[in-house]
């Protein structure tokens, strides 16, 4: 249901001052928690599995960071939407392109995060166990009552705010 409704919510038109708002004001704390729980850095190469139509966790991970930042998504709108915010609101070091996480290329990349709302996630994690390079920083936030099978990377988790909690694994 939160996926649901988290997708119409995000294909709300820009324009809405206070929708940003509100997405920056709920996203802040999460994102400030997993920049420090995953040491992300300006020399940091970060791929964010699922961006949505609103970008507003890889605008806050690139600001606060000053990391380089690869936003996926499996819908072509949600992608077009994103590539139009960050071109609308200047947000530099990013690119946005259509692509499934679960056949995604991700040597280039030592941190991933995968956003909550993706669909096919265990298939993801299963990729990322067989092809991220070693050392990759993994963050998954997950709701709370989601079970996913994370054994085969080294994990140490970090309860969230709400109902969702991000867990960082070491690929």
């Amino acid at each position: 249901m939160i996926k649901a409704l988290t997708k119409r919510f995000e294909a709300i038109p820009l324009a809405s001052t206070l929708l940003r708002r509100l997405f920056f004001a709920y996203y802040r704390p999460v994102v400030k928690k997993e920049l420090a729980l995953a040491n992300i850095q300006a020399c940091d190469h970060v791929l964010f599995v699922g961006v949505g139509s609103m970008p507003v966790s890889a605008a806050l991970v690139v600001n606060q960071s000053g990391a380089t930042l690869t936003g996926i998504d499996m819908d072509f709108h949600a992608v077009a939407r994103a590539s139009h915010f960050a071109k609308r609101f200047g947000l530099h070091r990013t690119r946005f392109m259509h692509a499934v996480g679960e056949s995604m290329n991700v040597k280039d990349h030592n941190v991933i995060i995968l956003a909550k709302q993706l669909i096919h996630k265990q298939a993801v994690i299963d990729h990322l166990v067989a092809s991220a390079k070693a050392g990759t920083r993994i963050i998954i936030r997950t709701a709370r009552k989601e079970r996913l099978n994370i054994k085969r990377l080294a994990g140490v988790s970090h309860r969230g705010r709400g109902v969702s909690t991000s867990v960082l694994c070491v690929a």
